[in-house]
């Protein structure tokens, strides 16, 4: 049964680029790289999932719904990227590269 089926007027959906395609995939690539970089005391880096947002806002219709899940997908980035800002300043300090801060090196 369409979902459409009950509503004479109603219309099935147009295809779209969905939100889960390029930048679903770079979120759970990222997510997953996440994981190892907090492991190894790395900060995580979060530009591919950037990419695939501004990759994916470029290539969309623009429609409505599009902008809203553009602006999900913003606000997300944004939460991560703190986090990685949190993780950079935390106790001891992570890095970028997994090598101990020189304050941390042993004599």
């Amino acid at each position: 049964m369409s979902p459409c089926s009950w509503k004479p007027t109603c219309r099935p959906r147009q295809p779209r680029a969905p939100l889960g395609g390029r930048p679903g995939a770079a979120l759970q690539q990222s997510a997953e790289d996440a994981d190892r970089a907090v492991r190894d005391h790395r900060v995580p880096t979060w530009e591919p999932v950037r990419t695939a947002l501004d990759t994916w806002h470029d290539e969309a219709p623009g429609g409505e719904a599009d902008r809203m899940l553009h602006r999900a997908g913003v606000l997300l980035l944004a939460a991560l990227e703190k986090l990685s800002t949190a993780l950079e300043y935390a106790s001891p300090p992570m890095t970028t590269t997994g090598a101990a801060p020189r304050a941390q090196l042993p004599a």
